[in-house]
């Protein structure tokens, strides 16, 4: 066989995954490393070291599992040596502290050593903060109180307002309490540009897209915002410390980055003229693999629940966030994230039917179509959407709350009202579904559920699929599609205004979607006349006003 290949890397929460594809955008061949498994020196659970509401992971781990992973396809005999671009996915907002010094031994790996070892003595900071992390309270509170207009202003620029697990919010909680590691740190990188730095050879800059995740980047011009930079390089005691040299420039998200650097051409067999196209955020990626296109919704049904698509204009609130696309220049990528995802529906699940799956089904089969007016919220984790929900609500359909519901409504109302919140609150950013043009895609654990898959299409208005090629792996393929859409654009003769033309093209050749669910009118009539109803009572949940 012969023909050029792209390669996708994923680096989530538990794993790292090669993932190659081939130019009809076929899989060919994946490998991973599990990190609590494959990697059990590092000690760390779920892929993190959690110390109370400070969570990071350790840097070095991370480039362990991608040099093993390299060499598990060479064992495998990977068709390695056709491969010509390369781009990657990252967890979002998880940051790295390159040390002084730290570019010469990037610039200088051998490659009769480890990446491990000759990197080993190259960062700052140890341990990087993740996602997880929630230290940071303090900073976020200082942020949107030094900014004129707040939280509001903070979401207008940045797309979202200040976040604890985004990374300005960590850079300046470091700032403040390890003046001395920052002081010694040349280069600030988010975990995807880390990535694409360890394959280059040096410090490949951060992508407007997941720049877009640490409350820094302006959105709209899509360069970094110098009132917010300055303000967090103000935590350091001197007074005088250099951010916006650390952070360097920010690119669109297909600029070719560079070339692989030697050292992964002699150990691994990549062409040394392989490009690598800037790396970006699982969930940036992943907005690519489910081939999202203009009017399309993905929804991600996992232990924590995710909505996103592609917006042509930014309208940032303190709820949700906007960040540039990964792939069109101008425009722009909504996203909501909740708390109580799979977890919350298993919780309920367990309570109403013990761990039976099927009678979770039955029960949405054999309840009424909006539950006869009784709304309920399952805040069992603080939820993000609305931002501070907690404990458990019911109301009956006079809107007074209610100690219970019977079991097979608890089971409704967990699925209706996760629905409807998505609805309620992607309108709020600016989504609106046309049911003649709008699809949703879904992914996730919870996609498997019929019952929940149908009230989702019948709450939208739309009819629901599933990519079948690539939902299992939509941030591993959205990056290796994204190597693609990359490399064409740089070695077609292409020019940034031609990015939206091509994605468009990539994203529709070989279509592969299974119809899972059509939406029915009467009940999509019935969620759109409750939802004014779910929207007033979610509001007095949140504000404490609602009595039994």
């Amino acid at each position: 066989m012969s023909g050029p290949l792209y390669l996708g890397v994923d680096l989530g929460s538990q794993s790292l995954k090669l993932f190659i594809i081939d130019a009809d955008l076929k899989p060919v061949i994946e490998t991973n490393v599990q990190f609590d498994k494959d990697l059990p020196h590092y000690q760390t659970t779920g892929g993190f070291h959690i110390d109370g509401n400070r969570v990071t992971g350790p840097t070095l781990m991370w480039v362990e599992a991608l040099e093993r992973c390299f060499a598990e396809l060479v064992r495998l005999k990977a068709p390695l040596d056709r491969v010509v671009a390369i781009s990657g996915s990252a967890q979002q907002h998880g940051s790295v502290f390159w040390k002084r010094g730290a570019l010469a031994h990037l610039q200088t790996l051998d490659a009769r050593k480890t990446l491990t070892e000759q990197v080993a003595a190259s960062f700052a900071v140890d341990g990087s903060p993740v996602w997880m992390d929630s230290s940071t309270t303090t900073d976020c509170l200082a942020l949107e109180s030094k900014i004129e207009g707040g939280a509001d202003e903070v979401a207008r620029i940045t797309g979202s307002r200040a976040f604890e697990r985004f990374t300005g919010n960590q850079i300046a909680k470091l700032l403040r309490t390890q003046p001395e590691q920052m002081a010694n740190c040349e280069r600030i990188s988010l975990v995807s540009s880390f990535l694409a730095s360890l394959l280059t050879g040096g410090y490949a800059p951060i992508d407007v897209s997941d720049g877009s995740g640490m409350n820094m980047l302006n959105i709209k011009s899509r360069t970094w915002c110098p009132e917010i930079v300055n303000l967090i390089a103000a935590e350091h005691p001197s007074k005088a410390y250099n951010l916006g040299a650390r952070l360097g420039e920010v690119v669109e998200s297909f600029t070719c980055v560079g070339q692989v650097a030697p050292y992964f051409a002699r150990r691994f067999g990549l062409p040394a003229t392989c490009s690598v196209v800037a790396f970006s955020g699982d969930n940036n990626n992943a907005l690519v693999g489910l081939k999202v296109g203009a009017h399309d919704i993905a929804v991600s049904l996992g232990t924590s629940d995710t909505i996103f698509a592609t917006l042509a204009k930014a309208s940032p609130k303190r709820l949700g966030h906007v960040f540039a696309h990964p792939a069109l220049p101008g425009k722009f990528m909504a996203m909501l994230c909740y708390a109580n995802g799979s977890l919350t529906r298993e919780h309920v699940r367990d309570r109403a039917v013990g761990k039976d799956w099927g009678k979770f089904e039955d029960a949405l089969k054999n309840t009424a179509v909006g539950n006869r007016g009784k709304l309920g919220y399952y805040f069992l984790r603080r939820e993000i959407v609305p931002q501070g929900g907690e404990g458990v609500h019911r109301f009956n359909a006079a809107g007074r709350r209610v100690e219970a519901f019977t079991p097979e409504e608890d089971i409704r109302a967990v699925v209706e009202g996760q629905c409807l919140s998505m609805r309620l609150h992607a309108a709020e950013l600016g989504l609106e579904c046309t049911p003649s043009a709008t699809r949703i895609f879904v992914t996730g654990g919870g996609s498997r559920s019929a019952g929940i898959v149908q009230v989702l299409a019948d709450v939208f208005g739309v009819p629901v699929y599933r990519d079948t090629e690539s939902s299992a792996n939509s941030a591993a393929f959205g990056a290796a599609l994204r190597a693609c859409h990359g490399y064409r654009l740089l070695n077609h003769g292409l020019t940034h205004a031609d990015s939206e033309a091509l994605y468009t093209s990539l994203i529709s050749a070989n279509p592969a979607h299974e119809l899972l669910a059509a939406p029915r009118a009467q009940h999509h009539a019935t969620y759109t006349k409750l939802l004014p109803a779910y929207a007033a009572l979610e509001n007095l949940v949140m504000n404490g006003q609602a009595k039994l």
